[in-house]
């Protein structure tokens, strides 16, 4: 799996995120004026296999014990993708 530029929402700034950390991989993200960040991956061969093989996909999130903020997952050409962008 690996991340590409979201290109939507249209008009928000593209960023890359952790770029000069070498202990991560550089995040291409879109950030809106309201301060949603949004993010878009793809998948290989082999992990599109095993997602149609029915493992689920595991989320991990780092928040240094800090509090966790609300996040949102939607998939391309889902109704929920459609809501994602409004």
């Amino acid at each position: 799996m690996r991340a590409i530029d979201p290109e939507k929402p249209y008009g928000s700034d593209l960023r890359k995120i952790a770029e000069n950390q070498p202990q991560y991989n550089t995040l291409p993200a879109r950030l809106t004026e309201d301060g949603e960040i949004y993010t878009c991956w793809e998948f290989s061969a082999d992990e599109r296999k095993l997602i149609a093989e029915g493992k689920p996909l595991h989320l991990r999130i780092l928040t240094f014990k800090g509090p966790l903020q609300p996040f949102a997952m939607a998939i391309e050409g889902t109704p929920e993708f459609d809501v994602f962008y409004e």
